[in-house]
């Protein structure tokens, strides 16, 4: 029965055994590979890693040296005790340093068979189990990396959604302020510049009557000045780019001095 072709390393330094494994681990579809000693089995060990080894444990190497070696090559192998005449603190030792099992001389080659099986099967559970765990912490990491990513998202589309707001409401501010702005410049201002024109229109007639009641609306004129310049700095102010797209002002007050400067040769006909 073919196993996957797992490998089977067979240290026994007794002959009989060591071929009767052989030969029965190789009908069951293994791939084994077999030594007399210890340091033979150590020299192969790192050019064809075995999934199980068959060890005795009255080799020219302590067993647990071997194992060692093994396991640093394939820390997931199983290792099983041949066991002869010798001392069981041996065997105890090498079950507590992690060895799966071992079997006694005369050796069963049916029941080393099953426990080959045994221990390919369950290191195949447990690469399985270890694949699905690697499987579901990729995934898990994954999934994180999605939560965070959308939590990212969300936090930007917050702070997108909150920029939006504040540029509504700055640009209902800006609307606000460009027509008080407007609304000083074309209705309140103009006014005044009106005023100016008629005043100066008078302080001149009045001025040929009685050169204290010119003097008088001189002083008019020049509040309604002082005014006008109080009010461009306000409306420069609340929307400084109306004074810059709107010279109506400045027209005005052009105009109004050129008026000013006419002379009136009779001001009062007959």
């Amino acid at each position: 029965m073919n196993r996957g072709l797992s490998n089977v390393l067979v240290v026994e330094d007794e002959a009989e055994w060591r071929e009767k494994l052989t030969a029965g681990l190789e009908s069951e579809g293994y791939r084994v590979h077999s030594f007399y000693s210890g340091n033979d089995a150590i020299k192969s060990i790192g050019e064809q890693p075995p999934d199980v080894a068959i060890i005795g444990l009255s080799l020219d190497l302590p067993a647990v040296s071997i194992m060692q070696d093994l396991w640093e090559v394939n820390p997931d192998a199983s290792v099983i005790l041949t066991v002869g005449d010798v001392t069981w603190n041996l065997v105890v030792e090498a079950l507590s340093e992690g060895a799966m099992s071992y079997v006694s001389k005369p050796i069963n080659v049916e029941e080393v068979q099953a426990m080959v099986h045994n221990a390919v099967r369950q290191q195949r559970l447990s690469l399985d189990h270890r694949g699905l765990v690697e499987n579901l912490q990729l995934t898990n990491r994954r999934l994180d990396e999605q939560i965070a990513e959308r939590i990212r998202a969300e936090e930007q589309l917050s702070r997108s959604e909150e920029l939006r707001r504040l540029q509504v409401a700055e640009s209902a501010r800006e609307t606000e302020r460009k027509r008080l702005a407007e609304e000083l410049h074309d209705e309140t201002m103009a006014s005044l510049a009106a005023m100016a024109l008629e005043m100066g229109f008078l302080r001149r007639q009045a001025a040929q009557v009685s050169p204290e009641l010119g003097d008088g609306i001189a002083d008019i004129v020049t509040r309604i000045k002082d005014t006008d310049k109080q009010l461009r700095h306000l409306v420069s102010g609340i929307f400084p780019s109306v004074l810059t797209d709107l010279g109506l002002v400045r027209a005005i007050r052009a105009y109004l001095d050129q008026l000013t400067a006419r002379p009136i040769d009779n001001p009062w006909p007959p």
